[in-house]
């Protein structure tokens, strides 16, 4: 078992870095960066702002983990790989750190809005695609940008009609059953993402594995819980 360690979990920054200055956020042994950290990745004009806030991150904390979100086009794992050599890129890979395991998954399903896979980055209307994310031997932590499928990933209501003509309003859920079936599977001992706003800050536990959902907001995590 690893030592006890405290991670600060952040998401969903969408180039507010005021918010989150490394100076203010608490301490924390290591961060986790899940995704959206700025509105229009390189097309937009937040990427010299991303990179210095990471690099303040870098200086703070011992060890940086982010992956890209859908927000943040074009950025790949390599962006920001000269800024500080503890941060850490975790997209599509597994890294072992100070006994944990962790993985980053940033692909997030689109199936009710197919189109938004052509607008944003790291979408998909595929679902061999996104099980082809989330196929990855068992790990500690998965930092993924999207929620579990039904867990914490509440997109507001929407008007749905049924087999018998008449229309009710239902939950519009947009996570991945991918995850939502690793987790099941594999049971991780945490599970990091957020994309789906204004969802309750309370983590869900599912058997052994806590689900944070960070958007918008930052959170201490201490493993083993």
């Amino acid at each position: 078992m690893p030592e006890p360690t405290t991670f600060l979990a952040i998401s969903d920054v969408h180039g507010d870095f005021d918010a989150f200055d490394p100076l203010t956020l608490p301490d924390a042994d290591a961060v986790l960066v899940a995704g959206d950290m700025t509105n229009m990745g390189r097309e937009g004009f937040e990427l010299a702002r991303c990179g210095r806030w990471l690099a303040g991150l870098a200086a703070r904390y011992r060890t940086v983990f982010w992956i890209p979100g859908n927000h943040d086009i074009g950025v790949r794992a390599a962006y920001f790989e000269r800024t500080a050599a503890n941060l850490i890129c975790l997209l599509d890979r597994t890294v072992e750190w100070e006994g944990w395991r962790l993985h980053g998954v940033s692909l997030t399903p689109c199936f009710d809005m197919p189109q938004l896979a052509r607008i944003w980055d790291y979408m998909t209307a595929d679902p061999e695609r996104e099980a082809a994310a989330f196929d990855f031997e068992p790990v500690d932590i998965v930092v993924s940008h999207g929620p579990p499928h039904g867990i914490l990933d509440s997109a507001g209501r929407a008007m749905v009609r049924k087999e018998d003509g008449t229309a009710e309003w239902q939950a519009v859920h947009i996570g991945s059953r991918a995850l939502e079936t690793y987790i099941e599977e594999r049971q991780p001992a945490l599970v990091v993402c957020g994309h789906a706003h204004g969802n309750p800050v309370a983590p869900v536990q599912r058997g052994r594995t806590m689900i944070y959902n960070v958007a918008e907001r930052h959170e201490i995590i201490r493993l083993p819980i």
